[in-house]
């Protein structure tokens, strides 16, 4: 690909997708990470949440915030909330999981926990979201999936 096309590329492409289902913020990130105005759209959507502490499932295929972007989500979380968000992560990536559950030993004070695919509802228990949603949840995850240009790969649940 040659530099102009490269550019309208990475800018045409969905980096992440998100949703809301009952008390649950659902974000679905692809293979890469988030472009800047995706993440200022989705800090955006979580600040905006009304119906108490925000809970948030997040399906990656890889993909992640930065620094700066994590920065950004957890200052305005604390800032408007009083604390972070609780997260749940569902990853097939084993590194992932190992990694937000050594950040969730080092502070324990962020509510974030990781998951396998096919454990998505103890991950929508461990963020009380009412069961008879889940199954919306998991169609919900689905339809973001197919808006994300990367995710070729499904839930495999």
């Amino acid at each position: 690909m040659r530099g102009l096309e490269r550019a309208w590329y990475a800018e045409s492409v969905r980096t992440l997708a998100h949703g809301r289902v009952s008390n649950c913020l659902v974000l679905v990130h692809g293979r890469d990470a988030p472009r800047d105005d995706e993440w200022r759209d989705w800090v955006r959507t979580v600040l905006e949440f009304k119906g108490g502490h925000p809970r948030i499932c997040v399906r990656t295929h890889g993909g992640g915030p930065n620094a700066k972007q994590r920065q950004v989500i957890a200052h305005s979380s604390i800032e408007k909330f009083g604390r972070p968000a609780s997260t749940a992560v569902v990853t097939d990536s084993v590194v992932i999981r190992g990694m937000i559950t050594a950040f969730h030993w080092l502070v324990p004070s962020g509510d974030i926990r990781a998951f396998a695919p096919q454990a998505l509802p103890d991950a929508l228990d461990h963020l009380s979201v009412p069961r008879p949603f889940h199954p919306t949840v998991l169609e919900t995850i689905r339809r973001l999936e197919r808006e994300v240009v990367s995710s070729d790969l499904s839930l495999g649940t």
